[in-house]
């Protein structure tokens, strides 16, 4: 970022909420975008993150931070053509899909290490080739052509891959009627909650691991995939294939492997 500017942005607040706003599935965000909520019920305590569904999700689907691959929550954007100081052109975005996310400028091509390199803005909105940024919050110097930006999820998933390692995941989806595609609803980040399951068995007591928008069974994958903890175990004819689990990526293991 420049300079002159602070290290936070559009200060928010940790909240509790109701019933009602956590079975929301709106078009427009009825909280602050990436709210923490700390809330208890009859499963105990749980911490929710009020996020944007980028997919059609259903209750208890596991999500992640939007990305362009495999174990990161950002996406690359390579050479732009032009830019300013709010502003970049590139191609090969999906209109939308980056906005309210951080636009790190990774390298300045004509000028190595110098500004704004290494600053960060705010994504206001993006097409699929161009990129505006919040004016409120401005890089220092224009972008160029041939610099290197990363757009890095905040509130913007999607549903979880196999393999996504847990500092990447968003949580559980909570609403009763999951979240529609582009809109927003709430997620479970840590607490005891019903999941989505594979068919695999699954052990009482075993860590659980992200599949595709469901927990699974871990195997022999390290603790940098481990999502949470298996409360019950459970079998492979279920009809409603949901388990009890633990969630834990409020605070996951980190990406390294075990000890």
């Amino acid at each position: 970022m420049a300079n002159d500017v602070n290290l936070y942005f559009r200060l928010g607040h940790l909240s509790g909420l109701g019933m009602a706003e956590i079975n929301s599935d709106s078009a427009t965000p009825l909280a602050k975008e990436g709210t923490v909520a700390f809330v208890t019920d009859a499963f105990g305590p749980r911490i929710l993150k009020y996020c944007k569904a980028l997919n059609a999700t259903a209750k208890g689907e596991l999500m992640a931070y939007c990305s362009d691959g495999a174990n990161v929550i950002s996406t690359s954007v390579a050479n732009i053509t032009s830019g300013t100081t709010t502003s970049a052109v590139t191609s090969g975005l999906t209109a939308d899909r980056h906005n309210g996310m951080i636009c790190f400028v990774l390298d300045n091509a004509d000028s190595a290490g110098a500004a704004p390199e290494g600053e960060m803005g705010i994504v206001a909105d993006n097409t699929a080739t161009a990129i505006t940024l919040d004016p409120a919050y401005p890089l220092s110097t224009a972008l160029a052509v041939n610099d290197d930006l990363e757009l890095i999820a905040t509130y913007q998933v999607e549903d979880a891959a196999d393999g996504d390692e847990a500092w990447t995941v968003a949580g559980i989806v909570l609403g009763k009627d999951g979240i529609s595609a582009s809109q927003y609803g709430w997620v479970q980040q840590f607490g005891v909650t019903p999941a989505l399951h594979t068919t695999n068995a699954i052990a009482e007591g075993d860590p659980v691991v992200a599949g595709a928008a469901v927990v699974d069974a871990f195997g022999t994958d390290g603790q940098e995939l481990w999502v949470g903890t298996a409360l019950s175990s459970c079998s492979t004819d279920e009809v409603l294939k949901h388990l009890p689990i633990k969630i834990t990526v409020w605070a996951s293991a980190g990406p390294g492997g075990s000890p």
